[in-house]
């Protein structure tokens, strides 16, 4: 049986003939197709293999800017150079975040970044120099915009976004950015960002994730960065503090000096490593001693340099003065101008005649000394006018300042102190207060002037409990034999 000429197996054959033939097109188009999948893949796999080994080359330049205590303008700029080297981009910039102004301040800006933020001349080709000293208002565009949103933004055309609309930022191309938020340890560093300032180039949603990564990365560099450095100059700070508490060790007497008739107990407790109080025993002449206690206002460092500048001084000009007054104002007129306008400082000084038991007491702004009369029994202030050193250049400090004189019988005492005792508060900040020490030194006016000293000391101690010190601690007591 035929068809058309053409037998029923002939016509089977054929059509077995076709489809083996459709077979083999599909199988070779099937090959074509996995060998240029097989290329795309391996482009592709080559694409990330570069872009990791970018990003491992990014992590490991910031690392050695931790390492090697680099400083934060290389760290910026190393962050800033790295991100566009692996995203590609033509520019890049990182702006600090200032919580306090609430302003933006540019770390790093590269050449050919686009700009992101107004020019304050109004300038459409703002130069970039200026740009790179400008602060931004964090409620001014697109930089305060992205730290109010915590989120990656990808702007595909910089014309007509819309944080930029009301900016003076003026595009001659399209142009293309990127820009994440850095945080660290919940506080708000600043923003990082990338940029393509024509159109021939544009970012891709998965250099986006790249880039968000990369910024939590350099978030985390910045901050380990400061705490680097903040411990650094913590360790600097504390060394410089155990050398002038070591100073201070040495300028504070150990013990007091033998004097025929007298007996002395002096002690210093600073609240801080370094104290701005201060006590010390002076030599006027083979009869008379002096005795000084002082506080300069404030504490630490400042106030320590500028009592061992006191010390100097008063020692340098006690020998051979004629009345304590004198000494305190020949000394005022020498450091005035070494005191900070915001400082000063109060101070007693007294002079004593080993023979008759005089003692002269000149007071420049200091707490009242105490005096007790062991024949009466009585306690009371010793309060001559004085004004503060380092107040007054001289003609007013000298013309306040006056000398107190008394004379001491055997067992009277005079008791010098810095606030810091009487200021001395308890964990409910309430105050020991003038009116402890008094009932204390009247109850305890018979112990000698160790014993006496050491007692005030203890009751201080008792009353405070737990309670930080917040002020430095410094008294002296003289006994009459």
């Amino acid at each position: 049986m035929t068809l058309g000429g053409l037998s029923y197996i002939d016509l089977v054959i054929y059509i077995l003939l076709g489809i083996a033939f459709i077979g083999v097109i599909i199988a070779v188009r099937k090959i074509l197709r996995s060998k240029q999948d097989l290329a795309t893949s391996e482009f592709r796999r080559s694409e990330l293999t570069q872009g990791e080994e970018r990003i491992f080359e990014f992590l490991h330049h910031l690392g050695l800017s931790i390492n090697e205590n680099n400083t934060h303008q290389n760290l910026y700029k190393v962050i800033v150079e790295g991100v566009c080297k692996v995203t590609k981009a033509e520019g890049g910039a990182l702006y600090l975040y200032n919580a306090d102004t609430e302003s933006f301040t540019p770390a790093h800006l590269s050449a050919e970044c686009a700009q992101l933020v107004a020019d304050p001349d109004g300038d459409s080709d703002p130069d970039q120099e200026l740009l790179c000293r400008y602060q931004v208002n964090k409620h001014d565009g697109v930089l305060g915009h992205v730290l109010d949103t915590n989120a990656a933004l990808y702007i595909d055309d910089l014309r007509g976004h819309a944080t930029l609309s009301d900016q003076l930022v003026k595009y001659s191309g399209k142009g293309s950015a990127m820009l994440s938020p850095l945080n660290h340890a919940g506080e708000q560093i600043g923003v990082l960002a990338v940029t393509h300032q024509g159109q021939s180039k544009s970012f891709t949603k998965n250099d986006l994730g790249v880039f968000s990564i990369m910024a939590e990365q350099s978030s985390f560099a910045i901050g380990n960065f400061e705490a680097h450095d903040q411990a650094a100059e913590k360790r600097r700070l504390e060394k410089e503090l155990e050398n002038a508490q070591e100073v201070q060790r040495v300028l504070i007497p150990v013990k007091a000096p033998e004097v025929s008739g007298f007996n002395f107990y002096g002690y210093n407790l600073a609240a801080k490593m370094v104290s701005g109080d201060y006590f010390d025993y002076t030599t006027v002449s083979a009869n008379t001693t002096g005795v000084v206690i002082a506080d300069v206002s404030g504490k630490g460092m400042p106030a320590g340099l500028i009592m061992a500048t006191f010390r100097s001084a008063l020692r340098a000009i006690a020998k051979g003065a004629k009345s304590p007054s004198e000494s305190l104002s020949e000394l005022n007129r020498m450091i005035f101008k070494d005191v900070r306008e915001d400082m000063f400082i109060s101070a007693i000084y007294t002079h004593l005649d080993h023979k008759s038991g005089k003692v002269k007491i000149a007071r420049a702004g200091h707490n009242p000394a105490y005096y007790w009369d062991s024949k009466k029994e009585e306690l009371s202030k010793i309060k001559s006018p004085g004004l503060a050193v380092g107040i007054d250049e001289g003609s007013v400090f000298d013309s306040i300042l006056k000398d107190h004189e008394v004379k001491m019988k055997s067992g009277d005492k005079v008791f010098l102190y810095t606030d810091g005792i009487i200021e001395a508060n308890n964990s409910e900040k309430v105050e020991y207060s003038a009116e402890r020490l008094e009932a204390e030194l009247k109850e305890n006016a018979h112990l000698s002037a160790r014993a006496l000293g050491k007692r005030i000391l203890a009751s201080i101690d008792y009353f405070v409990e737990d309670a930080p010190q917040s002020d430095d601690i410094t008294l002296v007591v003289i006994e009459r034999e």
